[in-house]
């Protein structure tokens, strides 16, 4: 669907999976940001973001989560347009793997641990490549094989998720 139509796709969905609103995490580009700066809330307004403000005329909400990825606003005046278009620059392309890294990171956590949680952990770093080092040393609440939360280390994380929540078909879902 186009951007500024993108309600249309979450009513879709939501619908056909059921999915709470509690549940729903959207990802979308920032002008507003710098470029790979990644901000997690769990409710707001649309900041002038198209695709926003239709998912928030359609759900007749604010409240639901936002993963926005900044790609800066370094263009001439009028050309916003071609700008959200065009490729990202060769230093841009250098600099997206390590924050893609950490947006899978965030899509992890906000399935497993929740929203709450995962604001914690990830929006006190400072979008360093150094910050995988930070989120390593925290311990996030995870629900266990028979859904009672508990606490595990995050370094034991990805080990908990792959073996035991089949994280990697969740996320492939979700990006």
């Amino acid at each position: 669907t186009y951007m500024n139509l993108s309600g249309n796709a979450v009513r879709y969905w939501m619908n056909q999976e059921k999915i709470p609103i509690e549940n729903l995490l959207v990802i979308v580009d920032d002008l507003a940001l710098p470029f790979g700066t990644l901000r997690l809330k769990g409710k707001g307004s649309d900041a002038g973001h198209n695709g926003l403000k239709h998912i928030q005329s359609i759900l007749n909400s604010q409240n639901y989560a936002r993963l926005r990825f900044g790609i800066s606003d370094d263009f001439p005046k009028g050309s916003q347009v071609h700008y959200v278009l065009e490729n990202f620059s060769k230093e841009e392309e250098e600099a997206l793997p390590p924050k893609l890294d950490t947006c899978v990171e965030i899509i992890k956590s906000f399935c497993l641990a929740g929203l709450q949680n995962t604001m914690n952990t990830f929006n006190n770093i400072g979008n360093k490549s150094s910050d995988k080092e930070y989120v390593k040393k925290q311990r996030l609440t995870l629900p266990d094989e028979d859904g009672i939360i508990g606490i595990v280390d995050a370094e034991k994380y990805d080990g908990y998720i792959g073996e035991d929540w089949e994280l990697n078909e969740l996320v492939e879902l979700f990006i």
